[in-house]
C-alpha cells in the first residue's frame, strides 16, 4: 500500500468470519473519518487463522511494511463510536 499523507490503516484478527455489523459498522466509521477528517487514505491490514499470537506478528508486520503512520488496531468483535475515534486522531 503506497499512499502520502495521514493514511489510516485498520487492522483486526479474525477466523476468517466477521459479523457483518462489525464490518459495516468500520466501513462507515472509515468512510465519514475519509470524508470529515484530515485523512487522505484507508488501508486494511486483517489477519486470517486461528493462532491469535501469530496474527498479531502478522498484523504488525505487514503494517510495518505499508507507507501508513496510523493503525487502529480493532477486534473484530468491538465496534467503535464516531465520536471516540474522532477524539482519537485529534490527539
Amino acid at each position: 500500500m503506497e499512499m502520502e499523507g495521514n493514511v489510516l490503516v485498520l487492522g483486526w484478527c479474525d477466523n476468517g468470519y466477521t459479523d457483518s455489523l462489525f464490518t459495516s459498522h468500520l466501513t462507515a466509521l472509515a468512510l465519514r473519518a475519509s470524508t470529515s477528517l484530515d485523512i487522505s487514505g484507508v488501508g486494511i491490514v486483517q489477519t486470517i487463522g486461528g493462532q491469535i499470537a501469530r496474527q498479531r506478528q502478522d498484523l504488525i508486520r505487514d503494517f510495518e511494511a505499508s507507507d501508513a503512520e496510523w493503525l487502529l488496531w480493532v477486534d473484530s468483535d468491538i465496534m467503535i463510536p464516531y465520536e471516540a475515534f474522532e477524539l482519537l486522531w485529534n490527539n
